[in-house]
Formats: structure tokens, sequence, C-alpha cells
């Protein structure tokens, strides 16, 4: 997964991009991928555990939160965010700032679980990757798109998340019944999975790549 994520920002991102900030970066294993790649990189997490385990295995700096406020505008070529879009306690100051920081052709590529998708469908409430009170927002690629619009940007392209389907199927079975979780997760996964082939936005997690309207 970490080389398919590369492979996408570099797809979309401007040609003589280089440089990277991703937002709610953990451990920083995306980052430590994605430097190989010659880029100049930064990270915030609000785990503190988290920042020191980046520095102490990988030798990176990320920084607190508070961090993505003071950056300079037009600072990045790009911006991510894998699965942290959902946690965000200010998510409209957040988006407003990402368009600031942002250079004009410049992506942000955005990852979140999919309340539309085939597995939420038949899970309901007891889909796992509703993950209250953890997961502040939830986003359908409509809602997805509204917030998007409102803050200056489009979605150019939509890719699917095809593990998350097996990934969430097999732990919300485990929150239901731990008895053969696994093996009713992997082959409800795999049904969610085979739906999400004819439709995209059935998918159990989408990569929404953004760009500035203007």
């Amino acid at each position: 997964m970490l080389k398919r994520k590369a492979k996408i920002v570099l797809k979309h991102a401007p040609k003589k991009a280089h440089t990277l900030l991703d937002i709610g970066c953990g451990t920083g294993h995306f980052l430590n991928h994605f430097k190989y790649y010659g880029w100049n990189i930064y990270g915030v997490d609000e785990s503190e555990t988290a920042r020191a385990f980046a520095a102490e295995n990988f030798g990176l700096s990320i920084d607190p939160p508070k961090k993505l406020f003071e950056f300079e505008q037009a600072q990045f070529d790009a911006i991510t965010l894998w699965h942290s879009l959902e946690h965000l306690h200010s998510l409209n100051e957040t988006m407003s700032q990402l368009y600031k920081l942002l250079r004009k052709n410049g992506v942000l590529v955005v990852a979140v679980p999919n309340p539309a998708s085939a597995d939420a469908y038949y899970y309901k409430a007891s889909w796992a990757a509703f993950d209250v009170p953890r997961h502040l927002w939830h986003f359908t690629p409509t809602t997805l798109g509204v917030l998007a619009n409102k803050h200056g940007f489009y979605i150019k392209k939509m890719y699917p998340m095809p593990a998350d389907a097996f990934y969430i199927s097999i732990l919300t079975e485990k929150q239901k019944k731990p008895s053969w979780a696994f093996v009713r997760g992997f082959i409800r996964g795999k049904l969610c999975w085979l739906t999400s082939l004819g439709n995209r936005k059935k998918s159990s997690s989408i990569i929404y790549i953004l760009q500035k309207r203007f």
C-alpha cells in the first residue's frame, strides 16, 4: 500500500513537484517511504508517542498539529491525509488552511472510509469503520464533493482501496461474534469487493484526488 499510495501522489502531483506534507502521519511509515523519491517531506501528528517513534526509527522530525497553521502559504506541492480527515476536530478551518498551503497546481490526496459502501450497507450500524467516537465525520463521494467545493477544490479522480473491504468486514465480524470471524469477514469482504469492481462509489474506502478550482 505504501508503494501504491506513493504512485498515486506522484502521478497527480505537478511534474516539478518536490515538497509534501502528510497530515496525521502517525509513526511516519509513508513519509519514510516517500523520502526516497527525493522530495522535501513534512509531517504533523497529534500523538507524541508516534512522533517519537518516527524520530527514533526513521530519523523524521514530525510536528504537532498546531504547526499546520504556521507553515508558509503555497509551500506544498502535495498534501496527504490517509484516513485522517475523519478525525479532525476543526474540519472547515483545516480545509481552508490546506487550500492556502497548496501551490496553484498542487494536489490534495484524501483517503476516507465510505459509509455508502457495499459493506457499510450490509453491516449498517455495526459497520466497524463508523468507529465512534474517534471518527467525527463520515464522507460519501457526494458529501466529500460538497466539502471540497466549499473550500475551493474539485474531485479530479477517485481510487478504491480494495483491501479495506476485507479488513473492515473482518473487524466488524470480530466485534459481533469472535468465533469464525475471520472466515465470515473474509467472505463478506470478497463479496463487497466484487460489488465495488462495478461501481467504485461502493468501495469500502476511497482515495480522492482534489485540486484547486481557481
